[in-house]
């Protein structure tokens, strides 16, 4: 898990008030909103905290040896090749890609 103080409700998300810099586009929920873990708000008095506001958030963490095997697995159990070449001339790149 992940915990985020502040000391109000919002939270300095994203820039402060009064900043020049234009705002970065947050597509996160637009684009992958099951993909995000719902993250739990706690309002002052309700944990340890004192008078502050709390958030917690599940952080997502991948294993990607493990990922990269299974993907490799499921390519070689779908009848994939995987061929190794040397290109030492340029005009040789143009058969890359071509089946044999």
């Amino acid at each position: 898990d992940v915990y985020f103080v502040a000391d109000s409700a919002n939270g300095a998300r994203g820039l402060p008030a009064g900043d020049p810099r234009p705002r970065f586009a947050d597509l996160q929920r637009e684009l992958i909103d099951d993909l995000i873990p719902r993250s739990d708000e706690f309002a002052p008095g309700t944990h340890p905290l004192g008078a502050r506001y709390l958030r917690r958030s599940a952080l997502m963490m991948f294993n990607l040896p493990a990922y990269t095997r299974m993907l490799m697995s499921d390519f070689l159990a779908a009848d994939g090749r995987i061929e190794i070449d040397e290109f030492t001339l340029r005009p040789t790149w143009s058969g890359c890609g071509k089946r044999r």
